[in-house]
């Protein structure tokens, strides 16, 4: 039962947060396929990407780092099309830790939070930086923003980080 909560309360998660991802991203594409078709294919290639991951890891608990990396990098492609200028991301990862077991999904949790609340609400640029390194025996990783200030308080009053919380 126990596993079954977890499985459900992971669906449930995910299809709040890819329906919002997907018509922002379609309406990106929409525009870019008639400045840049060539880049409209990129980002289509890219879109098809993320679901095909979404579909394969969503049985899974747990999935190398490495994986992880690659949907979020591929997310934050997409989020430039949208953002433009307004949106610069940097990833960091250390080769020692790249191959660790992460919950699935849970980068994409916090790094879809720094764009709704962080880069989403302000006009100037914004940055999104990953790093993952190993410290005293243990994996640590770090997401970040330089968008709006956010509330620490509210953390456990939104439903996708408190329950990301939970998972780790």
């Amino acid at each position: 039962l126990i596993q079954q909560k977890y499985e459900a309360d992971l669906m449930a998660l995910r299809s709040q947060i890819n329906p919002h991802f997907l018509f922002n991203t379609l309406n990106s594409l929409t525009e870019l396929v008639h400045e840049s078709p060539e880049r409209a294919e990129d980002a289509i290639e890219k879109l098809s990407f993320i679901f095909r991951y979404t579909t394969k890891e969503s049985s899974k608990n747990l999935v190398p780092l490495r994986n992880e990396i690659k949907l979020v990098s591929t997310y934050l492609e997409l989020e430039k099309i949208r953002f433009g200028d307004r949106l610069t991301f940097h990833i960091d990862v250390k080769p020692e830790v790249i191959d660790y077991q992460v919950p699935a999904f849970v980068l994409q949790t916090l790094v879809e939070n720094c764009i709704k609340h962080g880069i989403a609400k302000v006009l100037h640029p914004g940055i999104v930086s990953i790093s993952a390194f190993e410290e005293d025996g243990y994996m640590k990783v770090h997401v970040r923003d330089k968008g709006v200030f956010f509330d620490h308080c509210l953390i456990f009053k939104s439903s996708g980080l408190s329950y990301t919380f939970r998972r780790v």
